[in-house]
This record gives structure tokens, sequence and C-alpha cells, in this order.
């Protein structure tokens, strides 16, 4: 099953520029896969959207076929987590236990 990163708009971009610009370059997803240094298996899986590369392992890729990756960071309210009773948060401390 794939996770939502493998559906992310900007991943499926990545995955269809990359298949383009190797077909323009007369190049096959063997010949980058052995320049990035990893398995052509692994590469195809990649493209294929069937698993997730690592972030530096995309950067590669994308910086190989003359590409960048670029994150954006948006002013949005953020999302309440399950986990939001970190002690870093204001107002939140984690008791201390008592000296015994």
């Amino acid at each position: 099953m794939q996770d939502a990163q493998a559906d992310a708009p900007w991943l499926r971009h990545l995955r269809s520029e990359v298949r383009a610009r190797l077909q323009a370059r007369h190049a096959t997803q063997a010949s980058l896969a052995a320049h990035l240094g990893i398995t052509p298996k692994h590469l195809n899986q990649i493209l294929g959207g069937h698993v997730n590369g690592s972030p530096a392992l995309l950067a590669r890729i994308a910086e190989a076929m003359g590409m960048q990756i670029a994150i954006v960071v948006t002013d949005r309210e953020p999302v309440p987590l399950a986990e939001d009773q970190r002690p870093w948060k204001s107002g939140n401390r984690t008791p201390r236990a008592k000296a015994g």
C-alpha cells in the first residue's frame, strides 16, 4: 500500500518529469541508476510510484536530471497533533519527579 507521500502531486510531477527527460536524452533508467549508485530496479520502483525514495535520493535524482526540489513553507494554521503534550509547548510543563 502506498503512503500519502507517494500520491503527492509534487512527487507525481517529479516522476513524470524524470521519465520525460530521460526519454528526451535518449537515456535509460539503468544509466541514471548507475550514475546514482542504486539498482535499476530501485529507480524503477521509485519512478513507478511503488516505493518512496529518501529525500536525499530524490534530490540527487532531480539534480542529475537538471531539476531542483524546493520546499515552500506557507503561513497556515497548525494542525493539532495527538502528542501536543510536549514540554516545550507554551504552558505545558512536564512535572518533575520529587526528590526523595
